[in-house]
């Protein structure tokens, strides 16, 4: 699929409804449950999309974070890589 045929199926409700649930202060110091539900809620749904989901778990400044990553693969090389702030 190319990336114009892409952009064509961007649902915008979708895409609002899951602003709605990650909003607010997604911060590792002073809301680090909030921001470890936020990337919970990245991992399932990037799995329910069919994405191969991995993490990779850091520590800032003795809290602990973690980076999500999911890839769409359907061959020897990566179609779709993203990436995104969610703190």
């Amino acid at each position: 699929m190319n990336m114009v045929q892409l952009l064509k199926e961007v649902d915008e409700e979708r895409l609002y409804r899951h602003i709605l649930e990650l909003e607010g202060p997604n911060d590792p110091i002073y809301s680090p449950e909030k921001l470890d539900s936020a990337a919970d809620y990245i991992s399932s749904e990037l799995d329910r999309y069919g994405l191969q989901v991995s993490e990779q778990k850091i520590e800032v400044d003795s809290t602990h974070c973690r980076n999500i990553e999911g890839v769409l693969a359907t061959g020897e090389n990566p179609e779709l890589l993203l990436t995104a702030h969610y703190d």
